[in-house]
């Protein structure tokens, strides 16, 4: 039950707290808030817009803006413009990667983080990020929120439990599901981004910016292992699609694989890394691997990513620059046509008087002259 319990909560509370938050869950503000309360061991939605849609999103893996760089940086360095600190040097120790995973999302943004931005008499979430405005009401209310939750998730085993049940069993009732959701919440979120293929590169470029900072895991259409690609996707909520989901962070994940088969051969052909790793257990490997590279041995600065230019590209790529160029020609000519029809009747209506217009009217004259010197003649 300590291990089932929150298992489910996860899988129950990703696929549908993360889409609500983002507004993917439904067309209906009501329902996407509705979704995103009712999963309060995530974090309260207040203080997930500012750690994940506002700051995440935008600026994602930019130090000293991106909050997921800066939560926890007492004991974690995940930026080489960070300082450095002597007890980052062994960061990526493997007990204290475990313990960081174990309260990160209960203790670290579900607690901590939530009360510095309530009680914070700062304008900022995290120096960066603006505070979104509250009333003093909407604060209290969200306050006693976050402590009723605190005290159901981890009193009830104190009172709840018949007399006799030793102390030990009733805290590890009471600490250890949070913990292995936790864990679950963790490792779903942090390999996304912290890798080093995801660090190594940045751009001007918005869009491409998201597809660098981010690393998939699991392989789509993989069909030696497709329960493989089922177990990643429902166990991350879609979330092992992190640079589709950063894409269009509005549409929910069960679109993302459609998503995924039209942006992979995209980003192929222009050049943009695609970064994925097969699943889990490979992504914690980068994780660890960029932990170690934080950890006092700084990876190189971050370069600026060059596209590839059309002539650098397939030949697919050069067949489609050549027939861009013959529509660009053919649409030059069509705009000259244009302007030349545009100036004929401008002439037309200004009453202006061309060589074409003179030779028309002496055409139409001179039967009329040579009539009436006829007549002339005559009389």
């Amino acid at each position: 039950m300590i291990v089932a319990c929150p298992l489910l909560g996860w899988i129950a509370g990703v696929n549908t707290f993360h889409d609500a938050s983002h507004f993917a869950l439904s067309t209906s503000p009501a329902v996407n808030a509705i979704g995103g309360a009712l999963f309060p061991q995530f974090a309260s939605m207040y203080a997930w817009y500012h750690q994940h849609i506002i700051g995440h999103h935008v600026h994602t893996n930019m130090p000293y803006h991106d909050p997921d760089l800066v939560h926890g940086t007492d004991i974690r360095r995940e930026h080489d413009l960070h300082p450095l600190e002597p007890l980052h040097h062994n960061q990526d120790n493997l007990v204290r990667t475990v313990w960081h995973f174990m309260v990160g999302s209960w203790l670290g943004l579900g607690g901590i983080n939530d009360m510095k931005l309530i009680f914070s008499s700062t304008k900022s979430y995290n120096g960066f990020i603006p505070r979104i405005p509250a009333t003093n009401l909407f604060l209290v209310g969200h306050v006693l929120s976050r402590v009723l939750y605190y005290l159901a998730q981890f009193g009830w085993p104190f009172f709840t439990f018949p007399r006799g049940t030793p102390f030990l069993y009733r805290l590890a009732f009471s600490l250890l599901p949070a913990m292995i959701h936790s864990v679950l919440f963790m490792v779903n979120t942090q390999i996304n981004h912290l890798s080093p293929a995801a660090m190594k590169a940045s751009s001007h470029d918005w869009t491409v910016h998201q597809i660098i900072t981010a690393q998939n895991f699991g392989r789509l259409d993989d069909d030696n292992h497709p329960l493989a690609w089922l177990f990643h996707f429902t166990m991350s909520g879609g979330l092992n699609l992190q640079m589709e989901h950063h894409i269009f962070p509005t549409v929910n994940h069960c679109h993302l694989p459609a998503v995924a088969r039209i942006l992979r051969p995209l980003c192929a052909k222009y050049g943009v890394p695609y970064n994925v790793v097969p699943g889990y257990y490979e992504g914690m490997r980068e994780y660890i691997k960029h932990s170690t590279m934080k950890g006092g041995q700084p990876l190189p600065a971050l370069a600026e990513l060059e596209l590839l230019k059309p002539d650098e590209q397939s030949e697919r790529g050069l067949i489609e620059h050549a027939n861009r160029d013959d529509f660009k020609r053919s649409e030059e000519k069509g705009k000259q046509e244009q302007q030349q029809q545009y100036a004929l009747k401008k002439t037309t209506r200004t009453g202006s008087i061309s060589p074409a217009d003179i030779a028309s009217f002496l055409m139409l004259v001179n039967p009329v002259v040579a009539s009436l010197a006829e007549q002339k003649k005559e009389v």
